[in-house]
């Protein structure tokens, strides 16, 4: 009876300690642009991930995309090591792609995605949910949404803070702190 208390302690004890040793990233913060244009949509995203520990570490991610009848499966994509300005290699999914992440000791990785989705009709969906999946809000968020003048916008699912008028477009800029979402950030116009 003894003998399997101590062995409970024991497992106990391993699970806390490889729990508070385990080495891992940070994904802390977000620079999304989407420009509309005719028949699709671009987006230019930067993730930032820090790395607090003193062995540098890498990560597999999943980036997944918003794909529906309305909303095809991009035609273009680029990840790219924004400090080393060297692509990354990714393997697509049905609704998404795979690639991996390194971040040097007690550094910090910016990784830029870019893809052009074709919009079937006037609305775009950008996947914000998956924060969740890193357990902590992003400490910082800021998106751009560029609209040409032609189109009219009719919705934008987060508030925004700014609008911009320029000679043939809208500009709608949204920042969030301490930004953990519940919703997916939809535009419609």
């Amino acid at each position: 009876m003894n003998l399997i208390k101590i062995n409970i302690k024991i497992i106990i004890l391993i699970f806390i300690t490889s729990r508070l040793f385990s080495q891992s990233i940070d994904f802390f913060q977000e620079e999304i642009d989407i420009n509309v244009n005719d028949n699709n949509c671009t987006v230019t995203g930067k993730y930032y991930f820090k790395n607090l520990s003193s062995k540098g570490i890498k990560k597999s991610l999943y980036y997944p995309f918003f794909i529906d009848t309305n909303s095809l499966y991009p035609d273009s994509i680029t990840v790219i090591d924004f400090a080393k300005n060297e692509n990354i290699d990714f393997r697509k999914s049905k609704k998404g792609v795979f690639f991996s992440v390194f971040v040097e000791p007690k550094s910090v990785s910016i990784i830029e995605v870019f893809y052009k989705q074709k919009t079937l009709s006037n609305k775009m969906e950008y996947i914000l949910t998956t924060t969740k999946v890193w357990g902590k809000p992003l400490e910082f968020a800021k998106f751009k949404i560029k609209i040409p003048k032609k189109y009219k916008l009719k919705h934008i699912s987060y508030k925004y803070d700014k609008n911009l008028e320029q000679k043939e477009h809208n500009i709608y800029k949204i920042t969030k702190k301490d930004f953990l979402p519940e919703k997916n950030l939809i535009i419609k116009w």
